[in-house]
């Protein structure tokens, strides 16, 4: 059975935390395919690029501004346009390293977070790949 192919307005969140409640903006920096569609909505590609800022954790409150800048990586074989892999539910990013801080006195405390950005809603139901 196949992934559902992820399209232009999907929800990506984070994914794989190296620690609980990380959390940040995730800005969509990629182009959606003009060519292969669903419902008028364009498909997400291999290396569909996006932004990460202001990361923290549930105990690293003072946000790690970034940007960190990483590309989408498809997992997928088949579905290609242009011989570009289209991105499907479940795919994630490039690892991110980032280094919130935890409140402390002096001082605060460098807490370093690993995670990744995932697509978690691929905003349509009905094309899949495999």
């Amino acid at each position: 059975m196949g992934k559902i192919i992820a399209v232009d307005g999907a929800t990506f969140d984070f994914v794989n935390g190296s620690l609980p409640g990380v959390s940040g903006v995730i800005t969509l920096l990629g182009t959606a395919s003009v060519i292969n569609k669903v419902n008028g909505d364009g498909f997400l590609l291999d290396g569909f690029q996006v932004q990460v800022t202001n990361i923290t954790t549930s105990t690293a409150t003072i946000p790690d501004p970034g940007p960190y800048m990483v590309s989408m990586n498809a997992t997928i074989a088949k579905v290609k346009e242009n011989s570009v892999l289209a991105l499907v539910n479940g795919d994630i990013s490039d690892l991110i390293n980032a280094t919130p801080q935890t409140p402390a006195t002096p001082d605060p405390i460098d807490t370093p977070v690993a995670f990744n950005i995932g697509i978690s809603d691929p905003n349509q139901d009905k094309v899949k790949a495999v």
